[in-house]
């Protein structure tokens, strides 16, 4: 048996759909053409005016308020000529798993007179560093440069297009959008995503809009925009003058609304005091099957229905996962843990291959890039003195692996962090601690990418990261958040792999298409070399015995006590509970990790009340078990497999209810 590690609260790693709306919130510009003017009858002028003025906007999600936003822009004049600047800033502050987030980003764009995009810069910042990108429109070229706190990176992104700046756009929604059905396209590039991006917008009528705050109704046109690469659709409303008034779309994480506020109501909305959870947990899919050794799982047929409309085929495919058949709103899915290899390929023995033997599909996998920094000194040294001593690539793998998962302590307030940060902070979501593995293995000359998708765990799926490595002529999943063995299970749909040398546009166009716009049914999988059909149900309660189908568990009533909370999931790894008036059992399906240290786990999972007791073993179900006591509580431990098993009692005879509940619970071989 392997040992086991962990932090405290480490367990709640997935999420990833997080990252994905609060990158849109940045991703969506304003393009409020507030400095218009003489609009008459549809007619839009081409003068902008020199006045500078800020406009002021609240943002809410599910209807929390979660920040602000401001812009503003007025024409200049340049040794080029004149050109409009504009300017504006973006902060969120809400709580996710009741940890504090703050976020922000400050654009500034420079456009034309006729709204031709020009140039731009944008800072963003997701976690403890900044990232900052500066694009230059040159013709048919775009020369970007990004860096996170270290090393600049420079690309070239071509295109064919007219690329409009913000106050281009509103021009030209407001000189073409006249009645109702009107419609225009515009292409632009939008530095969050650092893609050039298509987008459409159509009229839907004139209606007033009444905010609180402002003594009178806006007139406004309403306007549905939808951005391709996204798959977003959102609707605007704008006044006569061009302002923005208020937008409004559906995300992962409820609706999200942006409305034109005072700056003292703006303001307010990132108060301390008025921060609240976001629903985070409306992004998790509840399991219908409860699944046992989840980590272990070798095989999985799944079906994928879509909310609305038809079925979207992942972009992603390889070797372990495909998919067996497809019908208008869903397809299925068969994903295959792939199996360790039994060689290594020559030129990739020892790591440090020479360049010229690398595949050419595999080249970009090798790249340092804004997020993957495997330039930086100390990432390298760690790399390095982690591998030196290990002569195959499956072993080094591993190292990292385990080395990675045991080093990087769970924080939900770091949304997205380059490799350079985490390396040192050593903190994060499933997010960090891919970008980790994934840059490490670079570093040591191992192609890596980070693959973003959806993973099981403890009775839901969830938003995801993990790394893909090649190996032996293979790309093969590890994780660090939710670690197997070795190669990563099959409890888990991969939806992009990317290199991210290209930034995050990749995997949030995938992620927006599919994140809260699924549902996932098991229908059948495969452990220990045995097929299981989905239970047709998760669980009974019947002649006081609880049953858990999918996980082969029955639990008998203890005399005088009864069943509650039986349908919890992930956050909460309860997965019953018995009580009387004065006492309580706990039956919790606790996360694995490799490890150096059992005990110290043992102890964090515990508790604080433990601390000072001492770990006994003994024996339960012909293995070995652990056990803690005090005066009022007892907690035991024990394996299933590569699931760790933790029931706590609460009693003034502990030891005895402790037996009690040992005795009551059955697993079925």
């Amino acid at each position: 048996m392997k040992k086991f590690l962990g932090h405290k609260i480490f367990e709640k790693r997935i999420g990833l759909s997080f990252l994905i709306i609060l990158i849109l919130i940045i991703a969506h510009p304003l393009a409020s053409g507030h400095n218009l003017k003489n609009i008459k009858n549809g007619y839009v002028s081409n003068q902008v005016s020199s006045e500078e003025k800020t406009l002021w906007y609240v943002v809410k999600l599910s209807d929390i308020p979660a920040g602000y936003a401001w812009e503003r822009s007025k024409k200049v004049m340049t040794s080029q000529g004149p050109v409009i600047k504009g300017i504006s800033e973006l902060r969120l502050a809400v709580r996710r798993l009741g940890t504090k987030i703050e976020l922000s980003s400050v654009s500034e764009i420079e456009e034309t007179e006729r709204g031709d995009l020009r140039r731009l810069s944008l800072s963003m910042k997701l976690s403890n560093l900044e990232t900052k990108t500066q694009a230059e429109v040159g013709e048919k070229v775009i020369t970007v440069r990004s860096s996170a706190g270290g090393k600049e990176f420079t690309q070239k992104i071509t295109f064919n297009e007219r690329l409009l700046g913000p106050e281009g756009i509103i021009r030209l929604t407001l000189s073409s959008l006249k009645k109702v059905g009107d419609e225009i396209e515009y292409s632009t590039y939008l530095p969050e995503l650092n893609q050039v991006i298509k987008g459409k917008r159509r009229a839907e009528g004139w209606e007033e809009v009444k905010l609180l705050g402002f003594a009178n109704p806006f007139k406004t046109l309403r306007v549905v925009e939808i951005i391709e690469p996204l798959a977003t659709k959102r609707t605007l409303w704008f006044d006569l003058e061009g302002k923005l008034i208020q937008s409004q779309e559906t995300s992962p994480l409820g609706e999200l609304k942006i409305y034109l506020a005072s700056k003292e109501d703006a303001l307010a909305a990132v108060a301390a005091q008025g921060l609240t959870d976001i629903p985070f947990e409306n992004t998790l899919i509840r399991a219908n099957v409860r699944l046992p050794k989840a980590r272990s799982i070798e095989k999985m047929t799944l079906r994928l229905t879509f909310k609305q409309g038809d079925a979207v085929l992942p972009p992603f495919s390889s070797h372990y996962q495909r998919v067996i058949s497809l019908a208008k709103d869903s397809l299925i899915l068969e994903i295959e843990r792939p199996a360790k290899p039994i060689k290594q390929e020559a030129g990739f023995q020892n790591g440090q291959q020479d360049k010229k033997e690398v595949k050419e599909e595999v080249k970009e996998y090798l790249q340092a890039n804004t997020y993957l920094n495997i330039d930086d000194h100390q990432l390298k040294t760690i790399a390095t003195q982690l591998t030196m001593n290990l002569s195959s690539d499956w072993a080094k793998v591993l190292r990292l692996r385990d080395w990675v998962s045991q080093n990087v302590r769970f924080d939900p307030g770091i949304v997205f962090a380059a490799s350079n940060e985490v390396i040192r902070q050593r903190r994060g979501t499933c997010v960090s601690l891919a970008i980790l593995l994934t840059s490490l293995a670079r570093a040591v000359g191992l192609p890596a990418r980070f693959v973003m998708g959806y993973a099981y765990l403890n009775g839901v799926w969830g938003g995801h990261a993990w790394s893909e490595i090649y190996v032996d002529g293979l790309w093969l999943p590890f994780d660090a958040a939710l670690p197997s063995f070795d190669v990563a299970d099959a409890a888990r749909i991969a939806l992009v792999a990317s290199s991210l040398n290209q930034g995050l546009g990749e995997i949030i166009s995938v992620g927006q298409r599919f994140f809260s716009r699924i549902e996932i049914t098991i229908l059948d999988y495969q452990l220990e070399g045995r097929n299981f059909k989905a239970p047709f149900k998760l669980y009974e309660v019947k002649d006081n015995k609880y049953t858990n189908f999918g996980l082969n568990l029955s639990v008998q009533q203890i005399d005088s006590f009864s069943f509650a909370e039986l349908n919890k999931a992930w956050p909460d790894n309860t997965v019953l509970v018995m009580r009387n008036e004065t006492e309580e059992v706990r039956l919790l399906q606790q996360i694995w990790r490799p490890v150096e240290n059992l005990e110290l786990y043992l102890y964090q999972l515990a508790g604080p009340d433990f601390n000072r007791a001492k770990i006994e073993t003994f024996i339960y179900h012909g293995e070995k078990a652990y056990r803690l006591k005090n005066k009022n509580q007892a907690v035991a431990f024990f394996f299933q497999g590569t699931d760790l098993w933790q029931v706590q009692v609460k009693s003034t005879e502990a030891t005895k209810l402790l037996a009690k509940a040992l005795q009551a619970i059955h697993f079925k071989k």
